[in-house]
């Protein structure tokens, strides 16, 4: 896997008095965020449901970034695309291109119509910062949580799957694993699996076999199975599973 670290360049000329500024500033920043207490999965479980029922439609997801320290970053939900979106990672895709001298696989993909709540999270993270390398490298991974329109929470059933194949790509470049909720708690994929799940499940009529119910029972597709719970049956999940207290280490 090509890691963003292999593609920044951190030639910095130490001598320079902007740079010692820029770095002070930085250093300011991430020390900042580090100071706050690390979350615990409940915590982030409690946000990303928050943020996805601010959304609307359907299909309603909720993300949640945390950094290298355990702190919750930033947090986003889908919700329509807008200029700053476009541009921030239209420039960042050229940045990562041009840094490889090549083109990105898979292709990255600027959000036009939507912008999924994982790339939302990734935005609210990043953006302020103008989208800098070591602030991106303390990144650690996303929660991501799916929201039926009546409150039900996604809970996958058998092994963690991720669909989004757009999403997917993103993480991949960035190295960001992502965290979906299961019957067993957050269980974490790598960049890899996410991407190969999101290939296999992103089928035609994959969202309708997903998202059609109107009931609380258990729906299945040919690709993937899920439950629909409340959120405090969500919860009781981390707290069968011993991890509703459980805090982020570094």
């Amino acid at each position: 896997m090509i890691k963003l670290r292999a593609m920044i360049d951190f030639r910095f000329n130490l001598t320079q008095p902007a740079t010692l500024i820029w770095i002070a500033l930085l250093g300011l920043a991430v020390g900042a965020v580090s100071l706050a207490a690390p979350a615990t999965l409940t915590d982030i479980l409690t946000l990303a449901y928050n943020r996805a029922i601010e959304g609307g439609g359907d299909v309603r997801f909720g993300a949640v970034v945390v950094d290298s320290f355990g702190s919750i970053v930033a947090s986003g939900r889908n919700r329509r695309s807008n200029l700053a979106d476009r541009s921030y990672y239209r420039d960042l895709r050229s940045h990562l291109e041009t840094t490889l001298q090549q083109e990105i696989s898979p292709k990255l993909w600027i959000p036009d119509y939507a912008t999924h709540a994982e790339m939302d999270a990734i935005f609210q993270a990043t953006a302020p910062l103008k989208q800098d390398s070591l602030v991106v490298l303390s990144l650690k991974s996303v929660f991501v949580l799916g929201v039926r329109k009546d409150g039900l929470v996604r809970v996958i059933q058998k092994k963690p799957s991720f669909v989004c194949a757009t999403c997917s790509a993103w993480m991949k470049v960035l190295n960001l694993p992502v965290h979906v909720f299961t019957e067993f708690g957050w269980q974490q994929m790598t960049p890899d699996e996410a991407v190969a799940t999101s290939k296999t499940h992103a089928t035609s009529g994959f969202w309708d076999s997903q998202f059609g119910a109107n009931t609380a029972s258990e729906k299945r597709s040919p690709t993937i199975q899920v439950a629909w719970l409340s959120l405090p049956e969500t919860i009781r999940i981390l707290t069968d599973t011993n991890h509703c207290g459980q805090k982020l280490s570094p």
